[in-house]
């Protein structure tokens, strides 16, 4: 890791939890079975928090892959587990976030901002591994950070072997537009070695805020008839244990959470484009980097943008026109709970007669399955603008605009 602003040199106690972060992520791209940590030694008790993060990404990991789930504990020789009762947080008014230029995250500094903290955005480049979306990610990061009139620090990963080539040796399922492979999970512990290493150079607390959302959810999947925990590092667990891992490491110094973790993508959407309407043609969200139209996100957005007259920016392809794959499958599983944001957004697109030409073939599968969906949407729409409890959130932090 680099920082492109001068940083004070990592002491001993961001060193090895850098070291410990980035072999754990390098593990689970490839499920190994033991993993040797180089750097210097960590207080033992942080030991069973870095195997109980190993354990969530090597399940969600295999899941993702199709694979057998590893039940092997790779540090459980060091510690006998974690321990409950080492929980460090003290919020600081001070708040590191992560600004990766998309929507989750840019609400996340207009939340933070509405919330009385001092926002300090902190990018990381190269976490996901692919050069496009990541130089795609820099851009917006350094133009939302503008627009808010905020400095952007920037760190890079840099490694001999880039994170797209290390997973494709090990995944099963290749990426192939406009769907892709969302391994590698687990970015979050690279960027927390990041916020380590900003307070110690600065010698301060802060709270450490990342854009991720896990509203929507299961906790569990299933899998070769067994069940396994669904937390990667964006999920409340995750962040837990990231927090405990934390506060052992450097006590007292990172209180982590997520501002936008309760909230679906629906009600962030309607957020984000009442509150900031002319951010979103600055963010990047496209999974290709290249606002294409027909990924998993972009067809999302689309027809969110549709539905409430903000769609923002423009878009390679109509996924509406084609139609996409995924706005197909919303309406081929009337009862999948993962496609209510496009359900909804779709029966509202065609009770109100917003279709365009060329997007016939759309509306009429709508119109096949409308009165499946029609009697459901207020329901829905109530529950996908519900904001959930997270345990992470410091208290009587507010999810919308205050005033």
């Amino acid at each position: 890791m680099v920082a492109r602003d001068p940083l004070n040199p990592p002491g001993a106690a961001v060193r090895g939890l850098f070291a410990a972060l980035c072999a754990t992520f390098a593990g689970q791209l490839s499920l190994a079975r033991t993993i040797e940590i180089d750097g210097p030694e960590m207080p033992l008790g942080a030991v069973g928090w870095l195997e109980e993060l190993r354990r969530y990404l090597y399940a969600v990991r295999s899941y993702r892959d199709g694979q057998a789930v590893a039940t092997y504990g790779c540090f459980a020789d060091r510690s006998a587990g974690p321990d409950p009762s080492h929980l460090d947080r003290d919020d600081s008014r001070t708040a590191l976030l992560f600004l990766s230029g998309g929507i989750d995250s840019a609400l996340s500094a207009l939340l933070l901002d509405s919330n009385g903290y001092h926002v300090a955005p902190v990018h990381v480049t190269g976490v996901n591994g692919d050069a496009v979306v990541s130089a795609a990610e820099e851009r917006a990061a350094t133009r939302v950070a503008g627009e808010l009139g905020l400095p952007l620090t920037v760190f890079d990963i840099v490694s001999e072997v880039s994170l797209v080539e290390l997973a494709a040796r090990w995944t099963t399922v290749p990426p192939e537009f406009p769907r892709v492979n969302t391994v590698p999970h687990g970015r979050e512990l690279l960027l927390l070695c990041a916020a380590a290493w900003l307070c110690e150079s600065a010698g301060t607390a802060a709270s450490v805020a990342f854009g991720v959302e896990n509203s929507g959810w299961s906790d569990t999947f299933r899998l070769g008839g067994h069940t396994y925990p669904r937390s990667d590092t964006q999920s409340e667990r995750g962040l837990t244990a990231l927090q405990r891992l934390s506060s052992y490491c450097q006590p007292g110094m990172l209180t982590l959470f997520s501002p936008v973790a309760g909230l679906t993508e629906y009600r962030k959407f309607l957020e984000f484009s009442r509150w900031r309407p002319d951010l979103l043609d600055v963010c990047s969200f496209c999974f290709w980097g290249s606002r294409c139209g027909l990924c998993q996100k972009c067809s999302l957005y689309y027809v969110m943008g549709r539905s409430l007259s903000s769609l923002g920016p423009l878009y390679h392809a109509n996924p509406m026109g084609l139609p996409s794959d995924y706005l197909v499958d919303a309406l081929r599983r009337p009862l999948d709970p993962h496609y209510r944001e496009r359900q909804v957004a779709l029966i509202d697109i065609d009770s109100a007669g917003l279709w365009r030409d060329g997007e016939s073939s759309l509306r009429a599968l709508v119109r096949e399955v409308r009165p499946a969906l029609i009697h459901h949407r207020d329901a829905w729409r109530r529950d996908l603008l519900r904001a959930r409890y997270n345990v992470s959130l410091p208290a009587k932090f507010a999810l919308k605009r205050r005033g």
